[in-house]
């Protein structure tokens, strides 16, 4: 169910049990973003099916793209802002449908995901901190920046949606050079073994995505050779 029903004595015996699925707003933005009307309204329903009904849970769709191009689409931002506000807005909880391709979200989505869904008032900044360390070592800084750099091309973004029709507008050459100046960076500064083994899949995870906006780039000016 997405839109609830006004009445206030729909659930009279209060023993309704509500799955909330909306796979058609937009996936990129928060539920009280400003600029996103699609999350706001989606935002509005929930409180409404929390009034209504103390038995809400999400069928949650957590891939970014429903139909993507297998491009690095982080959604940090998004899941530390929205898992507190369903908390609050009495949601019970989740089953989340995903695909097991690290390739979508990257590890710190999944990492903060799951650790917002079993506490919303876990120190998202902290738990960031200890993966970067671990995972990255000597690179951390440069990876995070990295990953930040998405982040915030994501979350800023002024289009919505939830399908690769999007991504031209955000993977934008100014964003594409930057995250290939801290994939080189990292790739300089990691300790050989599990630090280097670890930037390298980020390489490769990089080399697709600005492989994938250089396609779409010649695509766009009808160089079809190129592109193929």
């Amino acid at each position: 169910r997405d839109i609830p029903p006004e009445l206030p004595a729909v659930n009279p015996r209060g023993n309704l049990v509500v799955m909330f699925a909306n796979i058609c707003a937009c996936t990129l933005h928060a539920y009280d973003d400003p600029k996103c009307w699609q999350m706001r309204r989606q935002g509005q329903m929930l409180r409404q099916w929390g009034r209504l009904c103390d038995k809400v849970w999400l069928y949650n769709y957590n891939y970014t793209m429903l139909v993507g191009k297998f491009t690095l689409t982080p959604m940090v931002s998004r899941v530390r802002r929205n898992l507190p506000l369903l908390k609050e807005w009495g949601v019970l909880g989740f089953h989340d449908q995903d695909e097991a391709d690290l390739a979508l979200t990257g590890l710190p989505t999944r990492i903060v995901r799951a650790a917002l869904e079993w506490d919303t008032a876990t120190d998202v900044d902290g738990v960031l901190d200890d993966f970067y360390r671990r995972w990255f070592g000597r690179a951390a800084a440069p990876m995070r920046a990295y990953y930040d750099a998405l982040e915030s091309a994501f979350a800023n973004s002024t289009a919505h949606g939830h399908e690769d029709v999007v991504l031209n507008s955000i993977y934008t050459p100014s964003l594409v050079r930057r995250l290939e100046a801290q994939v080189r960076k990292a790739e300089r500064l990691a300790a050989p073994g599990a630090e280097a083994s670890h930037v390298a899949l980020e390489r490769m995870l990089f080399d697709y995505l600005r492989d994938y906006v250089a396609m779409e780039d010649a695509k766009r000016d009808c160089r079809f050779a190129p592109a193929a």
